[in-house]
């Protein structure tokens, strides 16, 4: 990709931009239409990459290292961190983005790829032979119980996701679509 600006078309109050790379083809941010001076000015093509994980963050090379989308729309300072609400790191719409402390922010994790029960912190006991419930919350373990039944280690370990203030988006499943 050897543009030196991105494609950006509007669709109402949206715009779109085209942050394809070859190793992330037809990827789109989404920004507000407000924000478009402060994206579009200063320099440099937006593009899709990871930062370590799988989502897909939107980032330009800025002097000597880069600049985040997010980071820049919400003016987010050093050591405070943007959260994407829906999880899809290409969404940089005002309502989608908010600034978080680090623990907020882990309260609105995905599924991990090795979860089994559909749930976060739900995993079955081979040993009791039961579903286990536990939650983490400000980097302290809380068990919540076994339960015969897979339902009941769900409500329960739901009940404490809303007790302990986790996002309704908590344990979503899904990566950036294609």
């Amino acid at each position: 990709m050897s543009r030196k600006t991105n494609t950006v078309r509007q669709i109402g109050n949206v715009l779109v931009l085209d942050v394809s790379t070859p190793k992330y083809p037809s990827r789109f941010a989404k920004i507000d239409a407000a924000d478009r001076e402060l994206v579009l000015d200063g320099g440099g093509r937006w593009f899709a990459m990871t930062c370590g994980g799988e989502t897909l963050y939107v980032r330009r090379r800025h002097g000597n290292g880069v600049q985040m989308l997010h980071r820049l729309i919400l003016e987010a300072p050093k050591g405070v961190l943007v959260d994407h609400k829906n999880g899809d790191g290409l969404d940089n719409r005002r309502k989608n983005i908010r600034l978080v402390t680090a623990g907020d922010n882990m309260r609105n994790r995905r599924l991990n790829a090795n979860n089994r029960s559909g749930v976060s912190g739900v995993c079955w006991d081979k040993g009791t032979r039961k579903w286990q419930a536990q939650i983490k919350v400000e980097g302290h373990m809380i068990y919540l119980g076994q339960f015969g039944e897979l339902d009941d280690a769900i409500a329960t370990r739901l009940a404490a996701e809303k007790e302990h203030g986790f996002h309704k988006n908590h344990g979503r499943q899904g990566r950036n679509a294609a």
